[in-house]
Formats: C-alpha cells, structure tokens, sequence
C-alpha cells in the first residue's frame, strides 16, 4: 500500500517497488503474451530480477537469523 501511495506523489519511487520488481520478472517470462495480459514495468527484467534476489537473500538471512536465536519455552 505504501508502494503505490509514494509511486502517486514521487515519479522515480515507482523503480524501488517490489511490485515493478515482480512485473518486470513476470514481463520476462511471458513475453508477447505480457501485452495481451496488460503486464507492463517501469524497470527493465534484469534490473527487477537482480532486486527481487537481493531482497530475498537479505530477508531470508533475517529470517534464519531470528529462527536461531528463537528460544521456545515449554511447560514446567
């Protein structure tokens, strides 16, 4: 929400959005059918891919990062 609230007030907030990232990816793959689905990105797909991996690794190594320091308490 936050994305397209900041992409109507500021041009250029439009590169940083996950969703660009993920329609760029989408435009890729589908090719000529990506037309006729209306799927069109504001960022080129090599751009959008090479995002959308650094957003993955970053979160996911917070995400591992917090599983192992997860203390679950049980009943005593």
């Amino acid at each position: 929400m936050w994305e397209a609230t900041l992409a109507s007030w500021i041009p250029g907030a439009r590169r940083l959005s996950i969703r660009q990232w993920s329609l760029a990816s989408a435009e890729d793959i589908l090719g000529g059918d990506a037309l006729r689905l209306d799927i069109h990105s504001d960022v080129s797909a090599t751009v959008g891919l090479v995002m959308l991996a650094i957003t993955v690794l970053i979160f996911g190594g917070w995400a591992i990062y917090k599983l192992q320091t997860l203390t679950v308490r049980g009943r005593e």
